[in-house]
């Protein structure tokens, strides 16, 4: 199954039309819903996404909260589940527990969580950049996870804290919940986080939601090999974002970077949905050359 996230459509849709016309010229079995979508469209848009499509998935937090336009931008990170402020971390749960009752409502089997970050005096914005240009750049990222995982147990804490919640939402609702790995090295999960999250939570709705494009990135920055996740958490996928990357920029449509799709496509358990998560400036074009580069690379 592959789809595509509405990511693509970030600033083009001002009618619902516009989103349905278009998925009709694309060759996809389903669309991603995802956290950029405001409140208001998607109110419009709700009863049509239902009859006329298949919704594989939603992007927390889904829709962006009709209460913070103007004051937040949309970010899956909106308040973070691993705030160690118990306040603002129940308003994160809530608005998730939001996110899980609309999937289940809309049909859709999944909802994709971002659950944070440690916090660390890092530059964020350009951080693979001034990584590239350091001398030390092996032993730096070493004594980065190092006071990552010095500093992590707090955040971690709050983590656990959400996803018992959320799980526990998602078991009532018949939603699986695809844990995010990240682009940046201070976000959670890491490796080992990842591990010990799908450990607490065997036997529940909780599962690894792989993206190709931050996995990469990862590699290039000789953080953590793909395959490794891939391999270690095989039985825990429950799908895959897809895009391509070309040094440190990803989101790109596979085609114009340089991931090996077909290595992905043999490393990803077969039968779970990649969805297709593309920066919203390419063409309806790129969108379909990309997809015939998938399907040669077999990804179905």
């Amino acid at each position: 199954m592959i789809g595509i996230s509405t990511c693509w459509w970030n600033g083009k849709l001002h009618k619902g039309e516009d989103l349905f016309k278009e998925l009709l010229a694309i060759p996809v079995d389903g669309i991603e819903l995802e956290y950029r979508i405001p409140e208001p469209f998607f109110n419009e848009i709700k009863d049509r996404l239902k009859k006329e499509t298949t919704i594989i998935s939603i992007h927390n937090f889904f829709p962006f909260p009709e209460e913070f336009m103007g004051k937040k931008r949309p970010s899956g990170d909106l308040i973070p589940l691993s705030c160690p402020d118990s306040y603002e971390r129940e308003i994160a749960v809530k608005l998730t527990k939001r996110t899980i009752e609309i999937a289940s409502d809309l049909e859709a089997r999944f909802v994709i969580l971002h659950l944070g970050y440690v916090e660390m005096d890092i530059e964020k914005k350009d951080f693979y950049k001034s990584l590239m240009e350091r001398d030390d750049t092996e032993s730096y990222i070493k004594r980065l996870l190092k006071e990552k995982e010095e500093k992590r147990q707090r955040y971690m804490d709050s983590v656990l804290l959400s996803i018992d919640a959320l799980n526990r939402e998602a078991i009532k609702r018949k939603v699986f919940l695809g844990i995010e790995n990240r682009y940046y090295l201070h976000e959670i999960p890491d490796f080992e986080e990842l591990g010990i999250i799908l450990k607490e939570f065997e036997g529940g709705n909780v599962g690894y939601w792989h993206d190709v494009g931050h996995a990469i990135v990862q590699e290039n920055a000789k953080i953590i090999p793909q395959d490794i996740l891939l391999k270690s958490y095989a039985d825990n996928i429950l799908g895959s974002h897809i895009h391509d990357v070309r040094g440190f920029n990803d989101h790109l449509p596979p085609g114009r970077g340089k991931v090996d799709f077909g290595r992905i496509a043999r490393l990803l358990k077969e039968g779970i949905p990649k969805v297709l998560e593309v920066e919203s400036h390419f063409s309806i074009d790129d969108i379909i050359s990309s997809l015939d580069v998938l399907k040669e690379s077999g990804i179905r």
